[in-house]
């Protein structure tokens, strides 16, 4: 048992090929492609009202975070818009521009959740001058996924192109990706420190947290609802951040389950499932039954 449990996993989280799905394939294929689909839907109505609803007010490393997702959910179904994701191998300029933007697609979004947990971690007991950021502060922090994106994205785009037999839809079934190992393992390190240190943020950031409601408890006050939100939002968006990343580090090296591919095609859903169930959030929704006075707090600015 000791020797086939760990052979068992290995095939459970390695990554999906096009010849071992067999008739889980197209099946496999359309939840990838609609998972990341919706992605682009919801999160752009997250976003959209984000900005646009005037007492819906959201701090910018938020908004930037729907947007670094309905990036990636564009990326990932590059081939569907060209209607070139089933039959042969897509055309050649279309799958070096997927890859070459996939490349960087998983250092965007580590960045962007990087820069979402550090302000909650600095703002978390709501004191308005830890909250506030400098400009330069504020703009690093807005900007840093996509100089990921660009990095990676770059360094995939030459490689491609010095190397375009390296780059198909065969070896990822689901999108065109580039097999150069070295670029992949920078790319994995890189994203592995990123979200090593969110991890640590959220664990510093629930101790905080609970360490200040327990006291608050203790003075027999009443504790404000709006933060224990906050606490289970963030973990919830933590924890399944955390999934995400060893189920990346274990499949790093083999390819023949779609079950990364598909885990990471649900954190956008997720995303706008902690989010944009917040009170306000849905009180706009409902903008034709009026809105009243309170709001949430979480992450504003």
């Amino acid at each position: 048992m000791s020797e086939t449990w760990p052979k068992r996993v290995q095939v459970v989280l390695e990554r999906a090929t096009a010849g071992n799905l067999k008739s889980h394939a197209i099946p496999a294929l359309h939840a990838f492609i609609y998972l990341n689909f919706s992605n682009t839907i919801t999160l752009s109505l997250l976003a959209a009202t984000f900005i646009l609803a005037k007492k819906v007010n959201r701090h910018p490393v938020l908004i930037n975070v729907c947007i670094t997702f309905i990036l990636s959910g564009i990326f990932s179904d590059l081939l569907w818009y060209a209607s070139q994701h089933v039959g042969p191998e897509p055309n050649k300029s279309l799958c070096i521009t997927q890859a070459s933007f996939l490349s960087g697609t998983t250092p965007m979004l580590a960045a962007s959740v990087f820069s979402l947990i550090y302000y909650a971690s600095v703002s978390y007991d709501g004191d308005p001058v830890k909250a506030t950021l400098s400009r330069v502060q504020l703009t690093l922090m807005l900007i840093f996924p996509y100089i990921a994106l660009a990095m990676f994205g770059s360094a995939a785009a030459v490689l491609s192109v010095k190397h375009p037999h390296k780059v198909n839809r065969h070896q990822r079934f689901f999108y065109c990706s580039l097999h150069y190992n070295k670029l992949t393992w920078v790319m994995s390190l890189f994203t592995s420190v990123v979200l090593l240190i969110v991890t640590i943020l959220e664990v510093q950031l629930a101790y905080n947290m609970c360490r200040s409601w327990r006291a608050i408890r203790k003075a027999g006050q009443h504790s404000d609802g709006a933060n224990v939100q906050i606490l289970l939002r963030v973990l919830l968006f933590g924890i399944y951040v955390f999934m995400g990343v060893i189920i990346s580090a274990l499949s790093n090296t083999e390819r023949n389950s779609p079950v990364p591919d598909l885990f990471a095609a649900t954190t956008g859903p997720m995303v706008f499932l902690v989010f944009a169930t917040q009170p306000d959030v849905l009180k706009a929704w409902r903008f034709w039954r009026g809105y009243s006075s309170e709001s949430s707090v979480v992450l504003c600015p």
